[in-house]
């Protein structure tokens, strides 16, 4: 049986949007055409649509029950033609240059277990991809081209290996709006159905139930993208974030969730104009685990500060961050994941200013931590050396009498106490059976567990700290300048005490000396510090003895 340029007008009314189009010509034949219980045959088929896209197939086919095997080509598929029936799944428009092309092999037969068979993608192949937000009308992605080789089907093992999958010089536009959705997958979980009844729920039983069929089993053998650009732009803050990755690429091979086999992962990416990321190691997607080698160099604060500006009001204006070591992901563990990265890390170049008075508040030539052990859930912090070298931090009372870090960093007043915490009751406090009610309806943790810090040494080298008052009149100003010293023993263990001990000038030629033990980290802080300051020039001191003496200095130490 053969027909010859047919012509097929094909509408689906269906869809919320018609679709309609013209298959001309249409030829087919028809070979060893038998029926009786089954109809079987052969056929060849080849077609074009009114947009010169090509389809042919040809193979072998079984009716009762259903079996077919053969091949299905198709060339230059407008991809923007078909949009009524994905635009019901995914709100974006694919521009009319975009053209799909893929040659495929398949055996598919019918049984009583469901249908079975296999499907191979020897190329899949994408030109001229472009896709915009249909809502909002701004640009989503440029591919120049998507090719995936080798890609295989098993319907009946219910596996898929996605083949080579290789992306070249494409640009991404990554938007995260106000609400935190993000502009790739907003509208791609769209209810289809046709009905907003909600689905029964199933009584909930302790037994697991063993008739539930087993997942898919997906395998991507090999993964290549490179030349890939992102342009990403967060709205979530009240200054949006906008960086620019550049020149990414993507290596990946043997990953796999059908066994507990780690596959290889290498990812290199260039961040805004100097700063790079490379990521090497193994990910087992099975179990949900990584275990990779992470290196980080020149990430320019600047470009993330508006993630921790509501929390320290600073406004950094020159600074890079570093850092190199081991990250190690089990996602899914329960009932917590665990996540621990052990390595160094650094800061270098750092400018910060205070944004309400835009002066100086913090610069350091270097900020190094070694030996870095930090985990996640629940939180532990453990260092083996601080290092802060060459810095600057500035002090300041405003004239309405603010302190400047009381208004740079938010939070509670801390609870502090001294070496001796005094026992004696004062005659105006509480009775004791009030004070026992009032802590016993306190909880028991107001602020939540303390996270487990350790730091075994700080140095600190070539530091200056200046101090002005601006609420006396004339102002105070006073510095300590070339402060060396170390802090060795931090915890945040209640009974733990770290040894202080620091060195410097005051002023130019005024020897100072900080001595003491300390707990910063503690619930309750602890202090107990000696400071010696020797040979002061008294006169600096004029505008403190003026206001409350009513005497100027004139000489003295």
């Amino acid at each position: 049986l053969e027909i010859g340029s047919g012509v097929v007008e094909f509408e689906d009314q269906s869809l919320a949007q018609p679709f309609q189009t013209r298959l001309s010509p249409v030829n087919a034949k028809f070979e060893n055409l038998a029926v009786g219980k089954s109809i079987t045959g052969k056929y060849s088929m080849d077609l074009e649509t009114g947009a010169k896209e090509k389809i042919a197939s040809s193979g072998e086919f079984s009716v009762m029950p259903v079996s077919a095997a053969g091949q299905l080509a198709l060339s230059d598929v407008k991809i923007s033609r078909y949009a009524p029936y994905y635009s019901q799944f995914a709100k974006i428009d694919a521009a009319p240059e975009g053209a799909l092309s893929l040659k495929t092999e398949f055996q598919i037969k019918e049984a009583d277990s469901g249908v079975g068979g296999s499907v191979t993608l020897p190329e899949f192949l994408v030109r001229s991809l472009s896709l915009t937000d249909s809502q909002s009308g701004e640009k989503m992605a440029d591919l120049p081209e998507i090719k995936i080789s080798g890609t295989r089907v098993d319907l009946s093992k219910q596996t898929v290996s996605t083949g080579a999958v290789k992306i070249e010089n494409g640009h991404l536009f990554v938007r995260r709006a106000k609400d935190g959705s993000l502009n790739l997958t907003r509208g791609l979980a769209q209810d289809i159905s046709g009905t907003s009844e909600p689905a029964e729920e199933k009584e909930s039983t302790s037994e697991p139930d063993e008739t539930e069929a087993p997942g898919w089993g997906i395998t991507v053998p090999e993964v290549d993208l490179s030349g890939i650009k992102v342009s990403m732009a967060d709205l979530t803050n009240t200054d949006p974030v906008n960086l620019t990755l550049s020149n990414v690429s993507v290596k990946a091979a043997g990953l796999t969730t059908m066994q507990d086999e780690p596959g290889d992962l290498s990812v290199w990416m260039k961040w805004n104009k100097a700063g790079r990321i490379a990521v090497n190691g193994k990910v087992m997607l099975s179990k949900m685990t990584a275990d990779l080698d992470l290196d980080l160099e020149k990430i320019d604060i600047q470009s993330v500060q508006p993630y921790f500006t509501d929390a320290v009001k600073v406004m950094v204006t020159n600074g890079d961050f570093h850092t190199k070591g081991r990250l190690n992901l089990d996602l899914g563990s329960r009932p917590d994941p665990k996540i621990r990265f052990k390595g160094k890390s650094s800061v270098t170049g750092l400018v910060c200013l205070d944004k309400k008075s835009a002066k100086d508040f913090f610069k350091t030539k270097s900020f190094y931590l070694a030996g870095l052990d930090l985990s996640v859930f629940p939180v532990k912090v453990h260092v083996g050396e601080v290092a802060l070298t060459d810095f600057y931090s500035r002090a300041i009372v405003s004239k309405e009498g603010e302190l400047n870090l009381n208004s740079i960093f938010s939070g509670g007043k801390t609870e502090a106490v001294g070496p001796e915490e005094k026992t004696a009751e004062k005659s105006d406090e509480k009775p004791a059976e009030e004070m026992a009610e009032t802590e016993a309806a306190k909880p028991e943790n107001p602020a939540g567990p303390v996270p487990e810090i350790v730091i075994k040494n700080v140095t600190l080298q070539g530091g200056d700290i200046q101090f002005s008052d601006y609420l006396a009149q004339p102002n105070f100003n006073a510095v300590m300048k070339s402060l060396t010293g170390s802090v060795t023993g931090l915890s945040s263990e209640q009974d733990t005490r770290a040894k202080l001990h620091l060195k410097g000038y005051h002023g130019q030629s005024s020897p100072l000396e900080i001595m003491g033990a300390i707990n910063p980290l503690a619930r309750k802080k602890y202090a107990d510090i000696d400071i010696s300051f020797r040979d002061i020039e008294l006169t600096n001191f004029t505008p403190y003895a003026a206001k409350y003496l009513g005497y100027k200095i004139e000489k003295g130490k």
